[in-house]
């Protein structure tokens, strides 16, 4: 399964995009903060659970042109539910929901539980889950 993380607007501290699936359909929107967020490139998806909770969510872990896993990457990249990227200590990670304003959405459990629930069936069917990080320049 493959899924697509367009970053449509960076401003400031924040960065705002689309994550679409193979299909081209439209999951939700994200935020990051530009400070922290993962660079362009294909990542693998795995469920894990989240060193700031009691829930999982998905990790994020570089991919080469092969699909094989990048040595000696040691950060931090998942997807997670939240408000804002305005908080520091969060690391890498994407946030998503519907947009609001630059830096914030709105309804982010509801799109984290799906996109959430998406990724366990494709573990449960042993597909391996890409993400392919993009900025659209325009």
């Amino acid at each position: 399964m493959k899924i697509y993380l367009y970053r449509k607007r960076i401003k400031g501290e924040s960065t705002d995009g689309v994550l679409i699936d193979q299909r081209g359909n439209r999951i939700c929107d994200t935020a990051e903060n530009t400070l922290t967020m993962l660079p362009e490139g294909k990542y693998r998806l795995e469920l894990k659970k989240y060193k700031k909770g009691n829930y999982r969510a998905a990790f994020a872990t570089p991919i080469d042109a092969n699909g094989e896993k990048q040595q000696g990457w040691r950060g931090s990249g998942f997807i997670i539910h939240g408000n804002g990227v305005y908080g520091r200590g969060l690391g890498s990670n994407i946030i998503v929901g519907d947009y609001l304003v630059p830096g914030v959405v709105t309804h982010s459990a509801k799109h984290f539980t799906r996109l959430i629930k998406r990724l366990e069936k494709a573990e449960k069917r042993k597909t391996e889950v890409e993400i392919d990080v993009k900025v659209l320049r325009c």
